[in-house]
């Protein structure tokens, strides 16, 4: 990955502002192929923190599912699930109200890793993309789809994550300007006040977590 910091100074009447903005861009290169917990498929793990801990605060993935099955358990970890590719999947947790039907690109299933859920494909294999995160120590602030020209505020001591789908141009904070070739993340770290994100040309998936 690379590592960039930007520092702005501000002259605000006699007291001076610092403002840094720090950021990682990770590509195909840094992620990293894992077998599922029910050993029926592969996850594409692009980044998970800590980085080498088996029990993480949260992680980012890409799963190929080729057929019908239940989904692996992840009990302690809240779950945001996005269709990334594909005609669609139908979510069915058992003993829980809450059904998911997911047919278009970009739209997600909020839902908890410990129920047992089991996934019906509508129609071939699909791709998703999936935010876990432990219900203990991290709060998703957002999980969302966001496209060109809209722009999205993570709160103060956040870490703000963007996943393009496709070749993107993006500001941060008003001062970093980055074009991400598409299936670049890039991860801006906690920072002391709220971090702006805009989306000038591209479509992909924003985050927000928090620790609690």
């Amino acid at each position: 990955y690379s590592f960039c910091t930007l520092l702005v100074i501000r002259n605000m009447r006699k007291s001076v502002v610092r403002l840094s903005t720090t950021y990682k861009l990770y590509s195909e290169s840094n992620y990293k192929n894992c077998p599922w917990k029910n050993g029926k498929g592969v996850t594409k793990e692009l980044l998970k923190s800590p980085a080498n801990e088996d029990a993480y605060d949260w992680r980012l993935s890409i799963a190929t599912v080729d057929e019908d099955g239940a989904f692996s358990d992840f009990s302690n970890y809240n779950r945001v699930l996005f269709l990334l590719e594909g005609s669609g999947i139908e979510l069915q947790h058992m003993n829980q109200p809450q059904k998911d039907l997911l047919t278009k690109v970009g739209e997600a299933a909020h839902f908890y890793g410990g129920w047992e859920t089991t996934g019906k494909l509508v129609s071939g294999g699909i791709k998703d993309f999936n935010l876990i995160a432990n219900k203990n120590t991290i709060n998703i602030n957002f999980a969302r789809f966001i496209a060109s020209k809209e722009a999205i505020s993570s709160p103060s001591e956040s870490e703000l994550l963007f996943y393009p789908l496709t070749d993107s141009s993006i500001q941060i904070n008003k001062n970093v300007d980055l074009h991400l070739p598409a299936a670049t993340l890039v991860r801006v770290v906690e920072h002391p006040s709220e971090t702006h994100l805009d989306i000038k040309q591209g479509t992909g998936f924003a985050f927000s977590l928090a620790k609690i």
